[in-house]
């Protein structure tokens, strides 16, 4: 029973009764309403399944996105701690630097101002300490070798400056 007219009459009288019966007129408004609805309800059905794909492919870059960014994180900080130990060697070496320069130069002056043999109550940095400090160092720092009977006294000895030559006249 679908709640329609239930009036019962004879029949010539029925096509009279349609006229003017409520529930005639409104189901020949409703009928062409229910079926546009139908019909929008399924176009809303096939959109829903087309978001539903949607969502499912986001969630699934999402979760590869959060991967990658996990990944990425890790590689920051090895590569900040990387970072954090060559500076720490740079820093090192630019200490060590006046010192090394100095010794492959034979340059006296600057092995003591370096040192601060006066200052720290050591004794005085030379050519020959250095060298004994730089081969005794753990392996894991550069050596600095000299060649065989190559003596730092010989260098550091100040030179004699040459007579002056005579300037030519022009």
């Amino acid at each position: 029973d679908d709640g329609g007219c239930r009036w019962k009459g004879p029949r010539a009288d029925q096509v009279e009764h349609e006229k003017t019966c409520v529930y005639v007129v409104v189901l020949a408004k409703i009928g062409p309403l229910r079926a546009n609805f139908e019909g929008q309800i399924l176009g809303l059905k096939a959109s829903n399944a087309t978001f539903v794909g949607q969502i499912q492919e986001l969630q699934a870059s999402k979760e590869t996105s959060e991967g990658q960014i996990l990944e990425l994180k890790a590689s920051h900080t090895k590569l900040e701690e990387e970072h954090k130990k060559l500076e720490q060697q740079h820093d090192k070496l630019q200490r060590d630097m006046p010192p090394l320069r100095a010794a492959t130069l034979g340059d006296v002056r600057t092995l003591s101002q370096v040192g601060g043999a006066e200052a720290s109550g050591s004794p005085p940095l030379t050519p020959r300490s250095l060298h004994v400090h730089m081969t005794t160092k753990a392996a894991k720092r550069a050596r600095l070798t000299l060649p065989p009977g190559f003596a730092f006294e010989d260098v550091a000895k100040p030179t004699q400056p040459s007579p002056a030559r005579p300037r030519a006249r022009e």
